[in-house]
């Protein structure tokens, strides 16, 4: 067939309007991009590839970091090595500091190495590269073809409508957020509501509660084992800790210089000449370890003595520490326990067992601390296993009484026993010093009240034999994750 001039212009036409329409839209035009119309529908996830999440991310909280200190040991910090009292009264000594690093923990949506995790934050794949920039020949168009009308007579049929594929569910988001080592299992918030923190306001591990199911530690079974032979004590008599403030301590409150006689043995004086507000008449328990710990709102500072004495216009210790007060109670310059856990904290006060609830965890002394190894809150070591067990507890590791047990059920508990008991559930306790009894837990030193005999602790060291510390279990770390 012979092609004229019209037949070859009509054939140019046609391939210049499909070229024009095959074309992609430049940048910058005042055109709006073409509309793919298969963006509007619905599409399936691919695998491997996340859904986009439809609320934002929680932030990470701001607690304490989880202990990742390395398992340093002590260094000799000269302290006397005095044999424990038969009566399991408290005997730690504080040894000199040892330095605690904490890794910090990435942000949420970065790697540990604080790259961006771009494949988290893109829910869909990138899109294909355009036509003019591969090297690839597209394949030409097929023609589009018409359908034939039906006959007369013949019914038409149906059209079925387009398949659209399900579209899934995106997966919950985990609140825990990422980077967080050590981590087996998401563990839901516990708070109790209602309780303020009157001091130490950052020691989540003093007054956050133990999650449900934390993860416990792998020598568990052998330290309670330990722990629930021998005596069980309060220790609310000799071995007593004084507390004042930070109610009634004011401008008024005299101060006084204190010297160390451990200075230049342990370190340099721990309270650089500062003075500590005593209030006139403050009784210290007669036992050898002297504890008085002071809280004072003006200064922000607590201040904790080990072998506090008296001398009238000054007052000397054995060793001491400055903590904030709206800090985390955890001793880094000085020290007044074995684990370096201030003075001041978790202590049972008198008006808590008058008031039958403990609203923070609680600290004890014992004669199976292992020695060289500390867990967080800790800062340090003291520890001896004086008895010799075979699977001692290190300072610092968190024990709690099983949650399951009905306490008000259990025979024979005294109403300070049930207390006790009800808060090693809730909160547990910490070790965090040598001892001469298998567990001893800090009491505020109280003379002349009478809130302790009224609810069954007698004598200096008051039984606590009752409490089934056979149900007891250690958790791996603080806040009831695994060991990072």
């Amino acid at each position: 067939m012979t092609r004229t001039p019209t037949h070859r212009l009509r054939t140019v036409a046609v391939a210049l309007t499909v070229a024009l329409l095959a074309a992609p839209a430049v940048s910058g035009t005042a055109e709006a991009a073409p509309v793919d119309p298969c963006a509007l529908l619905p599409r399936p996830l691919l695998p491997g590839l996340a859904a986009a999440p439809t609320t934002p991310a929680a932030p990470a909280q701001a607690t304490a970091p989880r202990d990742t200190a390395p398992n340093d040991t002590a260094p000799d910090d000269g302290a006397p090595n005095d044999t424990a009292p038969d009566d399991g009264a408290d005997e730690g000594h504080p040894a000199a500091p040892a330095p605690t690093t904490v890794p910090a923990v990435p942000p949420p949506g970065t790697t540990p190495d604080g790259a961006q995790r771009a494949a988290a934050a893109s829910p869909l794949p990138a899109a294909p590269r355009s036509a003019a920039a591969s090297p690839s020949v597209a394949p030409p168009a097929r023609p589009s073809v018409a359908p034939a009308a039906p006959r007369p007579g013949t019914p038409a049929r149906a059209v079925p409508a387009p398949v659209v594929p399900p579209v899934e569910e995106p997966a919950p988001r985990s609140p825990i957020p990422p980077g967080v080592p050590g981590l087996t299992s998401p563990l839901p918030v516990a708070c109790h509501p209602g309780h303020d923190r009157p001091y130490f306001g950052k020691a989540d591990w003093l007054w956050g509660a133990i999650p449900p199911n934390p993860v416990l530690d792998a020598a568990s079974a052998g330290m309670v084992a330990g722990l629930a032979s021998g005596d069980h004590i309060a220790n609310i008599g000799d071995f007593g800790v004084t507390l004042r403030g930070p109610d009634g301590i004011t401008a008024a409150t005299p101060r006084f210089p204190v010297t160390f006689s451990e200075t230049g043995n342990w370190g340099p004086d721990p309270f650089a000449g500062r003075l500590m507000p005593i209030p006139p008449g403050t009784p210290i328990a007669p036992g050898s370890d002297g504890h008085l710990a002071v809280a004072d709102p003006l200064t922000n500072s607590v201040y904790n003595l080990w072998m506090a004495k008296d001398g009238g216009k000054s007052w000397t210790a054995g060793w001491g520490s400055i903590t904030p007060l709206d800090g985390d109670g955890r001793e880094t310059n000085g020290s007044s326990t074995g684990a370096g856990i201030a003075r001041f904290a978790a202590v049972v006060r008198e008006s808590e067992i008058a008031a039958g609830e403990i609203p923070h965890a609680l600290f004890f002394s014992t004669n199976m601390a292992k020695p060289g190894e500390f867990r967080y809150p800790a800062t340090k070591t003291d520890g001896s296993n004086d008895d010799g067990m075979p699977n001692p507890i290190p300072e610092g590791a968190r024990v709690q009484l099983d949650p399951s047990l009905d306490v008000d059920a259990l025979p024979n508990l005294t109403p300070a026993e049930k207390t006790v008991a009800k808060a090693l559930q809730t909160y547990g306790a910490y070790c965090g010093d040598n001892g001469g009894a298998r567990m001893a837990f800090l009491f505020e030193y109280a003379p002349g009240g009478s809130a302790y005999a009224a609810n069954g602790l007698t004598g200096s060291f008051a039984s606590l034999e009752n409490i089934p510390f056979d149900k007891l279990r250690v958790l791996a770390s603080w806040d009831g994750r695994a060991a990072g």
